[in-house]
């Protein structure tokens, strides 16, 4: 069962049955507007449902973005499994795996095309009314090391910023990163 929560594409409100129905996690959040929502959801089956908005008006500035959604053993980021949605002109975004290594820390895209979306279905990427948004099944298991067991506890490590050229921008680039702890990653209802 694939489903998006937050139902409007061009909002990032958190939407109602956050933390009950399903994960999720918001920051920045002022009035009808957050910064950046993610939601998850187990429906039971081998996947898990993720859904990433990230408000593209709180930084015009930026000519593009990007948000990036780490799970991590820990609260810090190195020896990460990544996600990232990445907006590549006014209404096109891409989605891709990746993999934040140790020390010294770095991003690596994972190594060809095909590893990019491996573990990844139901992939949906949309810039609309300033909002970048990007929604995908990802599976449970893997014997990839790109691709944690999603039946484990995990950190969330969350991280904005600008894009250049279809990757995430390092650096001055105005980064923000963002780490929550969540007792589980699935919820299933």
């Amino acid at each position: 069962m694939f489903a998006i929560y937050i139902t409007d594409k061009s909002t990032t409100t958190e939407p109602s049955g956050c933390g009950s129905e399903f994960g999720c996690y918001s920051s920045g959040c002022d009035g009808d507007a957050c910064d950046f929502v993610i939601t998850w959801l187990d429906g039971g089956g081998a996947t898990v449902d993720f859904s990433l908005h990230l408000n593209l008006d709180k930084h015009p500035e930026f000519r593009n973005q990007w948000i990036a959604l780490g799970l991590s053993s820990d609260a810090s980021m190195g020896d990460d499994s990544v996600t990232e949605c990445v907006q590549t002109g006014d209404a096109e975004a891409t989605l891709a795996k990746s993999w934040n290594t140790g020390s010294p820390l770095n991003n690596i895209p994972l190594p060809d095309a095909s590893n990019k979306t491996e573990g990844l279905s139901a992939m949906s990427r949309t810039v609309t009314d300033g909002v970048l948004m990007c929604s995908y099944s990802q599976t449970k298991v893997s014997t990839k090391q790109e691709l944690y067991d999603l039946n484990t506890d995990w950190h969330l490590l969350v991280a904005t910023g600008s894009s250049s050229g279809g990757r995430s921008e390092e650096g001055g680039g105005g980064v923000a990163s963002y780490s929550h702890m969540i007792a589980y990653l699935v919820c299933v209802v």
